[in-house]
């Protein structure tokens, strides 16, 4: 096996590519998987149509 990666030593980099989309796959789904929860924003036109002041 390492012989094959002596031979043709753009494998290594096929390799990394490999991982690093794995890594992000893995961090996509925890993140969407353990995601905070939804706060609803307040509605910018209700300040401005009813000021607090």
């Amino acid at each position: 096996m390492i012989a094959l990666f002596r031979q043709r030593p753009w494998l290594w980099v096929v390799v990394a590519f490999l991982i690093l989309f794995a890594a992000w796959g893995a961090f996509f789904t925890l993140a969407i998987k353990f995601q905070p929860e939804k706060i609803e924003a307040p509605n910018a036109d209700s300040e401005v149509q009813n000021p607090s002041h």
